[in-house]
């Protein structure tokens, strides 16, 4: 083989191997950049996932807040008013017609993070760790809500049977016998302690631990997001 050869192949070995090494460089650049696109995206996640946490918290607080003043009938109900004894307390008889505030937890971070591409990385494991809780709260929680309406349906349809209760509903008019039933029924007794363990010793200690579970999510997103920097 002639040097004219030689230099020509080792000329084409050279930019065949530039032309390799642009391709490597190039392909490398757009790896990069689809890797920040996709970090970015997560990072829109995320922070999107922790403003709809911090207006969850808002609204189970007001939930919380609503549950303590139940409270305060509910003792008044069973514990501070003996039977026979008229009720001091002017809503009190609508305690089981319906009278609760729920949660009724907004599904916005199930479907943020419902089918989300996670990168495996500490702002992720937050992620998959805040899909889970929302995933099996809300299950909890809609049990215990659909448990609630079915309580204050079967009230209802018992209360109507009574000739006072079309009054009560639509003049607030409570005669002698509605007087009756509110002061010295067991029955009504009995279905406002019911009731308290529905909401007081369940939804609202699941509401409770909940909120307290999202708050601390929120704290070690923030966490994460700031080492992620």
């Amino acid at each position: 083989m002639g040097k004219g050869m030689k230099k020509y192949l080792l000329y084409a070995f050279g930019e065949i191997l530039l032309v390799v090494i642009g391709i490597l460089i190039a392909v490398s650049i757009n790896n990069w950049n689809e890797g920040r696109k996709a970090v970015n995206a997560q990072r829109d996640l995320a922070q999107k996932v922790r403003t709809q946490m911090v207006l969850d918290t808002v609204n189970f607080n007001k939930v919380i807040a609503f549950n303590r003043t139940m409270k305060k009938r509910f003792d008044l109900v069973l514990r501070e008013t003996k039977v026979g004894e008229p009720l001091q307390c002017t809503n009190c008889t609508g305690l089981i017609m319906g009278n609760v505030n729920i949660a009724n937890m907004d599904p916005k971070v199930k479907h943020l993070l419902r089918d989300a591409e996670l990168a495996n990385d500490t702002v992720s494991k937050v992620l998959r760790r805040i899909e889970e809780a929302y995933e099996d709260s809300s299950v909890i929680l809609k049990l215990l809500e659909d448990t609630l309406f079915t309580n204050f349906k079967d009230n209802m349809d018992h209360l109507g049977q009574f000739p006072w209760f079309a009054p009560l509903l639509a003049t607030n008019d409570c005669d002698s016998d509605c007087q009756d039933y509110f002061s010295n029924s067991t029955d009504f007794r009995n279905r406002v302690a019911y009731l308290e363990l529905i909401i007081q010793k369940a939804y609202d200690t699941v509401v409770q631990r909940f909120n307290e579970e999202v708050k601390d999510f929120v704290i070690d997103l923030e966490n994460a997001l700031n080492t992620n920097e």
